[in-house]
């Protein structure tokens, strides 16, 4: 789970009612009943709030014709529930988090041999701007990488 930006709920993956291998993305008031947040995916993970909780960042595959190791990063507009992909390929995409000012997309991925940590710049609305950046380039696995509230 992680806490809403304003602290007043949280968001979760969840399978409940589900198939095993399939999760959807849920926000909690405490005291309150879960409550779907709508998308236009099938499969959802890691969910993370946008800096201005006008949007939300997931990690999701296609399960009719993809594996878990084809993960890619989604961005959706929680008014419209319509998804923008951030990440494409075969690769395994994961953990998506927003830097504190809203400017960059970090996850951790396959596409250099091993699990390291990328970024990727993005518009306001989680649209990609140019080309993914390692800030991991080692031997080492690395992943889930977080921020600090202040950047």
């Amino acid at each position: 789970p992680e806490w809403h930006p304003g602290g007043e709920m949280f968001v979760f993956k969840s399978n409940k009612g589900e198939e095993e291998h399939i999760f959807k993305l849920y926000t909690l008031k405490p005291g309150e009943e879960p409550v779907l947040v709508p998308t236009d995916r099938a499969y959802h993970g890691y969910p993370g709030w946008s800096p201005d909780a006008t949007h939300m960042v997931f990690n999701s595959y296609d399960p009719e014709v993809e594996s878990t190791s084809e993960m890619d990063i989604f961005v959706v507009n929680l008014s419209s529930g319509e998804s923008i992909a951030v990440t494409s390929g075969s690769d395994f995409d994961d953990s998506g988090r927003w830097s504190p000012d809203g400017k960059f997309i970090s996850f951790h991925s396959s596409r250099s041999g091993n699990l390291d940590v990328w970024k990727i710049e993005v518009s306001s609305n989680g649209t990609p701007i140019g080309e993914p950046i390692r800030l991991t380039p080692n031997d080492s696995r690395e992943h889930c990488r977080r921020c600090s509230h202040d950047g």
